[in-house]
């Protein structure tokens, strides 16, 4: 470790403090830069993203949705081999998205189109992300490090969670990540002419992932008149140059949608784009929302103003760099309502927008938290905890905002994931309706009838990674009339009776199955589903799962004695065993 710090270095920890191998004098400069409320905020910076990933990593599914489908027809080219390429670089929804289209192409057949496996890789362009800002962070001021946490809660928010559960989503991510490291790139006053090159090229990527992509264009440009003594036009002609690139993009992609402005709706879209990323709920009030993003950005003005006055000299770098990131959100929110002027309000509020406007909120973090921090060093006396209680505030707010968030969506999104799975299973074997389709699939049904042979016959998304494609499934509703718990406490003599539902593989429905049940390793009883389950014909519109009932009596049950006892009930079938529940019943004496 104590190697690697050496070869690489850390700004403002100096070479002799780990030269040497002394990793803990290392580690003890680096805390003295960070300070103990910053390390801590490190650490709650990665417990805040790891827990987004586990709480929505679950939800995602393995049967496409939405914008996914307009993958199909490239999968459909590659296995009749024809030509790729036409498809990756035409445009989609006015979007140039060529980069993430061909990741997606290129992950899908490589993994049988495992949507679940897109979706990872958003996540790993948003800890890309997190890490780009926080070494952003480390060289404005190592003690703004402190806004890690808030930092990582804005990033992983559950305010964008269409971008996470759908694959589809990570060329905004992708997007997301060029830009800032473009912006990163351009606001160094040190950037040498590979530095600058590299952000010409993740320019170019942001604007092939996405077309709010665009926006870095006038961000970059203003952060190159404000680094550095003097402007450098050869790098403002070569930066125009992609920007050039960008706006033909743009204008083919508004070309190819025949958009129609309302300049009037422009302006309430735009604030309501701003304000989002500040709410808490999965469907706040267009309004209020636009309000709040008014609020915001007079907010910004002000502090920004303030900085000027007080400081333009000592903080220009600062300024110019989260000045910038800023200026890329507003861009995003302005491009975003041009485009969708003529649709109504409540557009706005679609979650996968905050990716792209979230910036704002970081920008405006830094600039309050860095002033907080510089009154603080030149308070003295018993004032001099105020600008720390504030400091505090700044931290904990946004935390507490994206964990009611949290808290106010995530239960609705595993509804949603239910329902979702539900759909994917009507969808495979063809009871689903148009209109349900078209509610919680794709907007048009006929492309999703005509894409499911497809995806059967060469085995993909769903048809190769769901579970109960090809192995039996079911659930376990009662043990002896009650809920089964990780842990069921009877009556000695009470009947052991285990009832619930069981069918085959849908892609095999004529394979025979036996539901069993398992004592403490040992198997006592065994029956094929055959009890009437009307609800279960219900849900699937099929006959064929009307007598999926079963219900396993254990001969011995109620002669047992007391104690505890590990219980399974499982599916056996020509597929390997399928463990439907385990738990542990305890029986009481008499």
């Amino acid at each position: 470790m104590s190697s690697i710090l050496a070869r690489s270095g850390l700004p403002g920890v100096p070479r002799s403090s780990y030269q040497g191998g002394n990793l803990a004098v290392a580690m003890r400069a680096l805390v003295s830069r960070i300070g103990a409320a910053g390390v801590l905020s490190l650490a709650l910076a990665i417990v805040v993203a790891i827990t987004m990933v586990v709480l929505l990593f679950p939800l995602t599914s393995d049967m496409p949705a939405w914008d996914q489908w307009t993958i199909v027809p490239i999968f459909e080219a590659h296995y009749s081999g024809r030509p790729v390429l036409p498809l990756l670089l035409a445009p989609y929804n006015g979007h140039y998205n060529c980069l993430p289209r061909f990741l997606l192409y290129r992950m899908g057949v490589l993994s049988r189109w495992d949507t679940r496996l897109e979706a990872l890789m958003g996540f790993g362009w948003a800890a890309c992300t997190l890490g780009l800002l926080l070494r952003m962070l480390w060289e404005s001021s190592p003690r703004l490090l402190i806004l890690a946490a808030p930092f990582a809660a804005w990033v992983f928010s559950a305010l964008q969670f269409q971008n996470f559960l759908n694959g589809f989503g990570m060329g905004q991510l992708l997007a997301e990540f060029a830009a800032i490291l473009a912006l990163y790139l351009l606001t160094d006053p040190e950037a040498g002419r590979w530095r600058f090159g590299l952000a010409l090229l993740c320019a170019a990527a942001a604007f092939l992932s996405h077309g709010a992509g665009l926006a870095v264009a006038p961000a970059g440009l203003v952060g190159l008149l404000l680094v550095g003594r003097r402007p450098n036009w050869v790098r403002i002609g070569a930066w125009s140059l992609v920007t050039a690139f960008g706006a033909v993009l743009g204008l083919l992609g508004g070309r190819s949608m025949q958009l129609v402005m309302h300049w009037r709706r422009v302006p309430a879209f735009a604030l309501a784009l701003v304000g989002r990323p500040f709410t808490f709920d999965l469907a706040p009030s267009p309004a209020r929302t636009a309000a709040l993003g008014a609020f915001v950005i007079v907010v910004l003005g002000a502090v920004i103003a303030w900085a000027i006055w007080r400081d333009r000299a000592a903080k220009r770098d600062l300024l110019a760099r989260w000045g910038c990131v800023a200026l890329l959100a507003l861009g995003v929110a302005g491009l975003v309502a041009m485009s969708h002027s003529a649709a109504p309000l409540d557009l706005s509020l679609s979650s996968h927008y905050v990716t792209s406007t979230y910036p704002v909120g970081l920008a405006l973090l830094v600039l309050i938290v860095d002033r907080l921090q510089a009154s603080a060093s030149a308070v003295t006396g018993g004032r001099r905890w105020l600008p720390g209680l504030a400091v505090l505030a700044c931290c904990v707010a946004p935390l507490a905002q994206q964990a009611m968030a949290a808290y106010r969506i995530v239960p609705m999104l595993r509804s949603w994931k239910t329902v979702g799975d539900r759909m994917s299973r009507r969808v495979v074997l063809g009871t689903a309706t148009d209109q349900e389709i078209g509610q919680a699939v794709h907007t048009n049904p006929d492309d999703v009838r005509s894409a499911v042979p497809f995806l059967r016959s060469h085995r993909l998304a769903w048809f190769a990674h769901a579970p109960e494609a090809r192995l039996p499934f079911g659930e376990l509703d009662s043990v002896a009339g009650l809920q089964p718990a990780s842990t069921v406490t009877l009556r000695q003599g009470t009947p052991w009776v285990f009832e619930g539902w069981a069918v085959p593989p849908l892609l095999a429905l004529d394979t025979p199955i036996e539901a069993a049940l398992v004592v403490d390793g040992v198997s006592v009883v065994g029956a094929r589903p055959g009890g009437l389950r009307p609800d279960q014909e219900a849900y699937y519109r099929s006959r064929s799962f009307l007598t999926s009932g079963f219900a396993l009596v254990a001969p011995d049950g109620e002669r047992r004695p007391p104690g505890r006892y590990r219980v399974s009930v499982v599916l056996r079938s020509p597929q390997p065993t399928v463990t439907l529940r385990k738990l542990e019943l305890v029986v009481l004496p008499r």
